[in-house]
């Protein structure tokens, strides 16, 4: 969970009076809102356009970002970077409709995502913001340890073809003699309020995912990458356990790619697989008797 302190109370660095015009329909607070931003010299874009809701982000030719959600409520939800509240924070934008703007977890309501860049952590994160009943900005927790503890939600994208956004975990394992991680993205689902590893449809997601490996791992045997093909042949495996959950047919995968790897890194990688599946298997006893 990111911690979206300003779906609690919004406070926007910029003067309040400037712009905020609570109780007004959003999308006139929205044009409000564009021409203050465009005074200052951002370049605003318009990302979800609901009678009800509009969501907007800004930026400037020096890199300082804003993000705006408007409802009959006003301006509930304010971000801006850089904040001397949040000095880690270094860019946030909005993800447009209609990855935004509907309701991606099946409780009804409609849910926003939103980005953020943030130095304390690798990549960029995105947070799902719920509208709630009152028309207010929460912020909805979304469980990854399902795919790794800290991992976050970097992306998200229509992976099961049903016009809904799927939320894309990256997970990221260090071994031994290599550089980069071995990295891949895993789809969470909406499912009656929250977010889940998808079923459905997921086997065509892995498949493309492996098919992209497989070309990869094509141009490192070429050149006689050592590092690139125990990464690549490692990802493998995990895309298969990820897929379904058998730890065995993940490290035959692996194995079946191992050919030129670095022995050190491929045995981490067999070691991964099997912590893995061990921490799910715990994982699913507490579960069962909470």
């Amino acid at each position: 969970m990111l911690t979206l302190a300003a779906c609690r109370e919004p406070a926007p660095q910029r003067d309040v009076l400037e712009y905020l015009r609570v109780g007004v329909a959003p999308r006139e607070e929205a044009a409000a809102l564009t021409r203050a931003f465009e005074r200052d010299g951002y370049r605003v874009r318009s990302l979800v356009d609901l009678e009800e809701l509009v969501m907007l982000d800004a930026s400037d030719p020096g890199g300082a970002t804003a993000l705006r959600i408007v409802t009959p409520m006003g301006v509930v939800l304010g971000l801006d970077a850089p904040d001397r509240r949040f000095p880690t924070r270094e860019r946030v934008r909005g993800l447009p409709a209609p990855l935004s703007g509907t309701d991606l977890d099946g409780d009804g309501r409609v849910e926003l995502l939103v980005a953020l860049v943030d130095s304390a952590r690798p990549a960029e994160c995105v947070a799902v913001v719920r509208i709630d009943e009152h028309r207010r900005a929460v912020e909805v927790p979304v469980d990854t340890r399902v795919v790794q503890e800290g991992a976050c939600v970097e992306r998200a994208e229509d992976v099961g073809g049903d016009a809904r956004a799927e939320l894309l975990v990256v997970a990221r394992y260090p071994l031994p003699a290599l550089p980069v991680p071995a990295g891949v993205s895993v789809p969470l689902t909406g499912h009656e309020g929250r977010f889940v590893p998808m079923q459905a449809a997921v086997g065509r997601y892995f498949a493309g995912e492996r098919t992209v490996r497989m070309e990869r791992l094509g141009d490192a045997r070429r050149v006689g990458d050592a590092r690139t093909i125990s990464r690549l042949a490692v990802e493998l495996g995990l895309l298969v356990w990820f897929e379904g959950g058998d730890p065995d047919r993940a490290i035959l995968a692996l194995d079946a790619q191992a050919e030129g790897g670095h022995v050190d890194a491929l045995a981490a990688g067999r070691a991964l697989i099997r912590t893995l599946h061990e921490r799910a298997g715990g994982r699913a006893s507490d579960a069962e008797t909470e």
